[in-house]
């Protein structure tokens, strides 16, 4: 014998099915949270945190290159480095409406050259906006300061 379901009972058991699907895909992803370690771009020991400048990655922020170095998100946290002048670029990638990009992405990348001073650290951000007028902005902060000394923040 066939059990015949009302199309109502389907779609409330495709409704629940769909929530316990997202709520293990919700729990497994917190599970992958991101690294923590620091990459050391200054030769010799380790020196420190006055004497050095630190830049940490945002969540959004792919990657980064500092003076030609490319540090991926997915491996490191933060970069410390010697003060002074280094030139910085940060991309960052974003799922996006086939009405902005069709292919479903869009990335956006910036390039700075900037003064790092010892004992200070900075935070390499992007963002986006959605809907009409969407646009995404790329910046770098003094985390001391709150000021941000480079790039277009997010209004």
């Amino acid at each position: 014998m066939i059990m015949r379901i009302s199309p109502l009972i389907a779609l409330r058991l495709k409704v629940r099915l769909l929530s316990v699907l997202g709520l293990a895909l919700a729990l497994t992803m917190s599970g992958c949270a991101a690294p923590t370690r620091m990459y050391k771009l200054y030769p010799g020991p380790e020196l420190p945190s006055e004497k050095l400048a630190i830049l940490n990655l945002s969540d959004r922020v792919d990657q980064i290159r500092v003076d030609d170095i490319t540090i991926r998100r997915g491996n490191y946290s933060s970069v410390a480095l010697l003060p002074g002048t280094h030139k910085i670029e940060w991309e960052a990638e974003f799922l996006v409406s086939v009405m902005v990009n069709p292919s479903g992405w869009d990335k956006e990348e910036a390039a700075h050259i900037q003064d790092l001073l010892a004992g200070h650290s900075y935070t390499i951000h992007a963002d986006r906006t959605t809907g009409p007028g969407y646009d995404i902005y790329l910046w770098l902060t003094d985390d001391a300061t709150g000021h941000v000394i480079a790039g277009r923040p997010k209004p």
